[in-house]
């Protein structure tokens, strides 16, 4: 997010340098709002076809982003909003394009999501609208243009047999049946009307600026204990353990005997940046690969000291023991003690470097991102008419997520994403000259949170590690569009511009009684 552009660092860096002093910089609320980093606001225009069927034959999206006054990642994240602008559906027709723009707003960089979110609330209205003039089921209408394993993208490459878009949309079909018809009995009630909104997205995992390879190493510490070393820090996403997690069972060695040494230039190698939800995917690999390496070492050390087959010896119980003669084993610890005694370590690598490639300026075509993520919600709301006020009652969300390390984290990625879509969707919007504090900016409180169930799909990426891939961005996405399709059910009034303050649904619903 924020991190990839130049907030206070150099001023304080420029700072300590000419006063050779200690130096801090504290922002006021004001200052904090008006010079750091905003998501792109879009406007995009847009067309989609599709046959009595409901496929669809046809998607243009123009986007146009406000860059504000410099250009950030304003051109990446253009690009990303294209490629995840056609959705998880399979479309035969597409023209996907726009252009970031100076202008004199505040700075707009990256932000959860980089550019999908914006495309997908385009596409995902555009797609609502078109099931209820052929009048088909929400869902009906997605799966019949789901992407499928071994489809083309709209970027020319195959779709991977780890894609899940049907599974996360079938998941969601009984809840949304269910919404729909606690919507019905509830019916009218005064001023409240009651919608049901569904959306699904499509999110590379990676960078869209050119992947780095990703590495990391491991090694066997004298105590037993296993050491993993990787450039990735841990914002609270909960990425340390999910690479303790894919160490551990890489090298069949209980969880709390992993150690885990990261953002410590001195000690470890360079993983990647901690963004675009890649580093399961990308640091886990690496991880996982020297595992992999470190495993076999520890096998041929095991077998020079036990004089036995390595064929026959396994890591167990913390120690390497012979699958044939139980009693012939050796303590990990030991083993480490006797290679340093030698002169030697216990220490391997692993890189991981998927083949990409960037696409074609004139074509659009290639391979950016090494896999994907589907996901799909069901949004349930309240709109009062005579308030404009907007409560959204529960969401539902399924996410395509390859295979779940960390279910706790998992699930809190998912409920704090949709908190996050709420204000995107609903509250969030910063005005220059206007937005000064949270009295301006209304964040979602614990009032606002509504109830929020997880569905994982688990279908094994085959490149991931033990076939997981990445989360964090993909759980926000679909949650503003499939929000503003039950506003759209609930009164019958398209809104198209976010967040849907309270003024816009009123204007929006007096513009359609005329």
């Amino acid at each position: 997010g924020g991190r990839t552009d130049v907030a206070m660092q150099c001023i304080l860096g420029l700072a300590a340098w000419r006063l050779r002093r200690p130096v801090r910089c504290v922002y006021t609320r004001e200052e904090s709002f008006t010079s750091t980093t905003k998501r792109h606001a879009f406007e995009i225009q847009g067309r989609l076809g599709a046959d009595r069927d409901g496929r669809i034959t046809g998607l243009r999206l123009h986007m146009l982003a406000d860059g504000g006054a410099y250009a950030s990642a304003g051109n990446f994240i253009i690009t990303r909003a294209a490629i995840s602008g056609s959705g998880p559906y399979s479309i035969p027709d597409v023209w996907l394009g726009g252009e970031a723009v100076y202008t004199n707003n505040t700075l707009a960089g990256a932000m959860r999501g980089f550019g999908a979110p914006q495309s997908t609330f385009a596409l995902e209205s555009l797609l609502d609208e078109a099931g209820k003039r052929l009048g088909i089921h929400p869902i009906d209408l997605r799966v019949r243009n789901a992407l499928r394993p071994g489809a083309l993208l709209a970027t020319g490459f195959p779709v991977g047999e780890g894609t899940a878009v049907v599974e996360t949309l079938e998941a969601l079909r009984p809840h949304y049946d269910e919404a729909v018809r606690r919507a019905r009995a509830a019916g009218a009630s005064g001023d409240l009307r009651r919608g049901v909104g569904v959306a699904s997205m499509w999110f590379g995992i990676g960078t869209t600026t050119g992947e780095k390879p990703s590495h990391a190493d491991m090694e066997l510490l004298p105590t037993g204990r296993v050491r993993v070393l990787a450039g990735a820090p841990d914002a609270g996403q909960g990425s340390d353990y999910v690479l303790r997690r894919v160490a551990a069972q890489a090298l069949d060695v209980p969880l709390p005997q992993v150690d885990l040494v990261r953002g410590d230039t001195a000690l470890t190698r360079d993983t990647g940046s901690c963004t675009g939800s890649r580093v399961t995917f990308y640091v886990g690999n690496a991880v996982r690969l020297a595992s992999g390496a470190l495993r076999r070492a520890i096998i041929e050390a095991a077998a020079q000291e036990l004089e036995a087959p390595s064929d026959i010896l396994e890591i167990r119980d913390g120690h390497v023991v012979a699958r044939e003669a139980p009693g012939r084993r050796i303590a990990l610890g030991e083993l480490a003690r006797r290679v340093e005694a030698r002169g030697a370590r216990l220490r391997e690598g692993g890189t991981w470097d998927p083949e990409t490639c960037p696409l074609d300026p004139a074509t659009g075509l290639g391979r950016p991102y090494a896999t994907y993520a589907a996901a799909s919600q069901v949004a349930e709301v309240d709109v009062n008419v005579r308030t404009g006020a907007v409560r959204v009652r529960r969401v539902v969300a399924a996410h395509d997520v390859g295979r779940v390390l960390n279910p706790v984290g998992a699930r809190g990625q998912v409920e704090g994403a949709v908190v996050m879509g709420i204000g995107f969707a609903l509250t969030e919007e910063f005005v220059p000259g206007v937005t000064r504090g949270f009295a301006q900016y209304r964040i979602p409180t614990t009032h606002d949170v509504p109830e929020v169930e997880a569905i994982f799909v688990e279908r094994a990426d085959p490149k991931g590690p033990f076939g997981a891939k990445g989360l964090g961005e993909c759980a926000l996405i679909p949650t503003a569009p499939a929000i503003v399709n039950a506003i759209a059910d609930a009164t019958g009034v398209r809104l198209t511009r976010l967040p849907a303050t309270r003024e816009r649904v009123l204007r929006s619903l007096a513009a359609a009684r005329g």
